[in-house]
């Protein structure tokens, strides 16, 4: 028998509507359950209260709990519910992600896709190159002071991004000059680690804790495997993924993904759209890695995003050092 795979066919938009209807489908299934629990029970209690007197104490403090528990059930819902929509709202609208948004098939990230963007059509070469690494220069922030690169190199290793080893500050100024990294400290610097070596032998990333991840990247085979390994090592976890495996079909438009982390198994079916990788399979691959420490977060332009493992807590002092806008991914 075919294994099944976790579809991911429900935009990112319409999943604050499949909450709040759920959660108003469990508050009418409580609400008939509190209801015949409430119906025999009361009647139980007033019968035991006709016997005896100490029964109608009983029979007023269950009355005062089963009021309060109704109150619960029919507020509390919507409460939720409304956050859930606020949430969501938050996340399709209060964030920057210029060339991103309109993107086919980028509904699975946090106010990316068709509907962020508004509806129309939208082709794949209409999707700007806009490029992640334009982050602020020197010029248009007032008051830089240039940093040595040796110095900002210590300040990246206090939030574990570190040179991947066998790489050198002779590999970094190869692919950029030291006087540009130094004049535009960590804005020219940080994106630059999320690449690879500029030269022989090929295949280097200056760091395995930053990924600029390219969404045009699926060739075929090893296209997906090439991602999750990736994610893995961003996260430090690379040792708690095993039997990874993919298979990809760009001409007849389909794709599996399967891979163990920490033993347990997760499998997928990617949706094709020709070279774009889905972003909900990214999303959930990301989710696999993270953890309530440690999670991954990101600067979006076009089809690039910039992708950093990061402890939680210092999320604002790493945002500080890009001065751009730095999204929680997972």
């Amino acid at each position: 028998m075919a294994p099944e795979f976790e579809p991911h066919e429900i935009p990112a938009t319409d999943l604050a509507s499949h909450a709040v209807e759920s959660i108003k489908e469990l508050r009418k299934q409580r609400l008939i359950q509190w209801c015949i629990r409430s119906a025999i029970t009361g009647t139980f209690l007033w019968w035991l209260s006709t016997k005896y007197g100490w029964a109608r104490t009983v029979l007023y403090i269950w009355a005062v709990f089963a009021a309060i528990s109704l109150v619960v059930l029919i507020f509390l819902p919507s409460i939720v519910g409304n956050r859930i929509r606020a949430m969501e709202k938050k996340m399709t609208e209060g964030l920057d992600l210029g060339g991103m948004a309109g993107m086919p098939g980028m509904a699975g990230f946090p106010g990316m896709g068709d509907d962020a963007a508004g509806p129309r059509d939208v082709e794949v070469d209409d999707v700007r190159d806009v490029d992640v690494l334009s982050l602020p220069a020197a010029d248009s922030i007032p008051n830089v002071v240039p940093v040595p690169l040796e110095d900002q190199l210590a300040e990246l290793r206090t939030f574990g991004i570190e040179l991947s080893s066998g790489i050198s500050i002779d590999d970094v100024c190869y692919s950029e000059e030291r006087s540009e990294l130094e004049a535009n400290p960590y804005r020219s610097l940080i994106p630059l680690l999320g690449g690879e070596v500029e030269r022989e032998p090929w295949g280097r990333p200056f760091s395995n804790r930053i990924w600029v991840f390219d969404a045009e990247c699926i060739e075929g085979d090893g296209s997906y495997v090439e991602i999750v390994e990736r994610a893995a090592a961003v996260a430090g976890k690379q040792d708690l993924l095993t039997d990874v495996a993919d298979s990809i079909d760009l001409d007849r438009g389909k794709a599996t993904l399967t891979y163990r982390v920490d033993g347990a198994e997760r499998k997928f079916r990617p949706q094709v759209k020709e070279d774009w990788a889905d972003p909900a399979t990214l999303q959930s691959i990301l989710d696999d890695f993270a953890d309530l420490d440690r999670g991954y977060f990101g600067v979006i332009g076009g089809q690039d995003t910039l992708i950093v493992s990061l402890q939680r807590e210092d999320a604002d002092r790493f945002r500080a050092l890009l001065t751009k806008e730095l999204i929680e991914l997972a």
